[in-house]
């Protein structure tokens, strides 16, 4: 087997040119740490690119400086970074996040014990040590999204796909791509790795590998970029409906209308709050964060449906589910298609499914329309006959093979743990077998996972103490969750503990 060098790795640093400085920090900590690593920067910033600082980046040590001639988003950077790496290995490096010495090492120490192609590993981005820690990063990475590198053991596959300071096998990612639909920040991510462990992939984190994380945050950029994810969000549920699209967050969304204020007084108290570095309980930022989290993604998601079925703005989807049309859905299929569901209507019309299948012809029915089969199949294979090559998405698939095969969901080796809780939710109550069996491979993966733990609990008709046990440990990790999921999780073990 051949043995990985640091002449296979390139680090790929997209960038926006927001802060030069940082930037040659981040080219200067990997060329001090393995100089002969290749560093590739493509610039995708809304400005043009500066002789000067292209000269400074090149004199820092990057290899090659590869500028788009507008800016195409974090997507279309990551894919020109890897369409010009000529290394068997690559590594994505947000421009604000400075590596600590010996991560070259690390990585060629995994991919050397990691050789397949859809092995990657992502290591641990980190405020603290930086100048830029304050409550805020400190909530983030207790409590917020960032908290996924406090809880996860050193060495565990991680459930999501994350980049900003992943390495992998070149060929690999140039051959799935990142969906460059994504412009704005947030989820691309997450519709790639939908693909990624689709096909097998596997993130590995290793904490031994540190990124310092040399960037300012404030309410009011954490609230924009939120705001984005929000947008993107909604995105994602159009490209990948069959994985992503929940009609329950869509009808909350599409229910508020928070005013600017609302947001500039939310982030004036948090910042109030933020500026106190001595304070050791940050009980009231968290639940400020909490909800601007909730708040802005919920605004960025609306703003997406609003702005591209701009039919749907003036329907009330606080309403009874019978006082909505579903022709009026009819734009974007996975809605109108669970509506249809809620209302118990008879959608096995091949007519008006085809309809829907050309508004969107990547989605697929089947998923959908699991809820309405028994033994069955003849529209999954009325479907599977018209739809000829199409790729079904992770879900459908998973769906299929459960209906035709319900032995099926006892497969575990290879699914992730969010993979594996999809084939757990599909169990009824009563495979209390079965439901031990996923949930016990998803907390092995995983042991922050709450759904594992309630749908345990919910297993437990006599065992009123071991029931109450792993509610209490759901109910832990709930806290870390956002507020929106932290809802959902809490109403069902409120059930469970009464």
């Amino acid at each position: 087997m051949t043995e990985f060098r640091c002449t296979d790795l390139t680090i790929i640093i997209p960038t926006i040119g927001g802060d030069l400085q940082v930037l040659s920090q981040v080219i200067r900590a990997i060329k001090a740490d393995a100089a002969q690593v290749n560093v590739l920067v493509v610039w995708d910033g809304r400005q043009t690119l500066a002789t000067q600082a292209r000269n400074q980046m090149l004199q820092d040590g990057a290899a090659q400086v590869i500028e788009h001639s507008e800016n195409r988003g974090l997507s279309a950077a990551r894919n020109t970074g890897v369409d010009h790496c000529h290394t068997p290995l690559a590594m994505f490096v947000d421009d604000d996040i400075v590596p600590e010495s010996g991560m070259v090492a690390q990585l060629l120490a995994f991919h050397n014990t990691h050789p397949a192609p859809l092995q990657a590993v992502m290591g641990k981005v980190t405020w603290q040590g930086t100048p830029f820690a304050n409550r805020m990063t400190r909530w983030n990475e207790s409590k917020g999204n960032w908290n996924v590198f406090s809880t996860t053991v050193s060495g565990a596959r991680f459930s999501n796909f994350m980049g900003g300071f992943t390495s992998f096998k070149t060929a690999a990612f140039r051959a799935l791509r990142f969906d460059e639909s994504f412009k704005k920040y947030g989820c691309e991510d997450t519709e790639f790795g939908l693909r990624f462990f689709g096909r097998g992939g596997e993130l590995v984190f290793i904490s031994e590998i540190v990124g310092l994380h040399h960037k300012a945050v404030t309410a009011a950029s954490y609230c924009r970029e939120h705001m984005a994810a929000g947008f993107s969000k909604a995105l994602l549920a159009t490209l990948q409906p069959d994985d992503c699209f929940q009609v329950g967050y869509f009808r909350t969304a599409m229910s508020r209308h928070y005013p600017p204020a609302f947001f500039e007084g939310v982030c004036a108290a948090a910042d109030a709050l933020n500026v106190d570095a001595r304070a050791t309980d940050d009980t009231e930022l968290a639940d400020l964060m909490a909800m601007l989290t909730s708040c802005a993604m919920l605004s960025g998601y609306a703003s997406y449906f609003r702005e591209h079925y701009p039919q749907f703005d003036g329907l009330d989807f606080r309403s009874s589910d019978d006082a909505i049309n579903i022709d009026l859905l009819a734009a974007f299929p996975p809605l109108a298609l669970e509506f249809a569901r809620i209302q118990r209507q008879n959608i096995d019309s091949f007519s008006w499914l085809t309809h829907l299948q050309q508004q969107m012809p990547h989605y697929f029915a089947p998923y959908q329309l699991a809820w309405q089969m028994t033994k069955d199949l003849s529209i999954i294979d009325r479907f599977e006959q018209q739809a000829g090559a199409k790729s079904f998405s992770v879900a459908v698939r998973r769906a299929i093979a459960q209906i035709r095969d319900p032995s099926a969901v006892q497969q575990t080796q290879g699914l992730t743990a969010r993979e594996l809780y999809k084939n757990l939710l599909a169990l009824p109550d009563s495979s209390t077998a079965e439901i031990n069996h996923l949930a016990t491979a998803i907390v092995q993966q995983d042991p922050t996972y709450v759904g594992a733990y309630i749908k345990l609990a919910q297993s437990l008709h006599h065992d009123t103490d071991l029931r109450h046990i792993f509610c209490a440990i759901a109910k832990y990790f709930a806290g870390f969750r956002p507020r929106v999921e932290q809802r959902e999780h809490l109403a069902k073990i409120e059930i469970l503990e009464n």
